[in-house]
C-alpha cells in the first residue's frame, strides 16, 4: 500500500492547491483570538501572500514581487469564492 501525498509544491503552486491550502488555513485559525478581530477576508488575502511569498524563489526585481502578491490575491480571493458558494449551498435548503 503506497501513501497517498495530498500536498506538494507543484499542487501549492496552482491557483486550486492554493486555494485549498488556504481554505484549510484560514479556517483552522480563523477563531484564535487575535485573529478573530480581523476581517476572514484580511486573513485569508494575508495567508495567501505569505504562502506565495514561501513557495516561491527569492525575487529578483519588483516584477516578480508583485506577480508573486497577486497570485496570492488570486489564490485567496478563489478561497473565499469557494466558500461562499459552500456555505450559500449548505444553506440553500434551510427555512427561515
Amino acid at each position: 500500500m503506497t501513501g497517498q501525498i495530498l500536498f506538494s509544491l507543484e499542487l501549492l503552486r496552482s491557483v486550486s492547491g492554493a486555494s485549498m491550502a488556504i481554505l484549510l488555513v484560514v479556517q483552522l485559525i480563523k477563531d484564535f483570538p487575535v485573529i478573530k478581530l480581523l476581517p476572514t477576508k484580511c486573513i485569508a488575502i494575508v495567508i495567501g501572500v505569505l504562502l506565495f511569498l514561501l513557495i516561491s524563489p527569492f525575487p529578483s526585481s519588483l516584477g516578480e514581487f508583485a506577480v508573486i502578491v497577486l497570485n496570492g490575491f488570486l489564490s485567496a480571493s478563489t478561497a473565499i469564492g469557494g466558500w461562499h458558494m459552500m456555505s450559500d449551498f449548505s444553506t440553500k435548503g434551510e427555512q427561515k
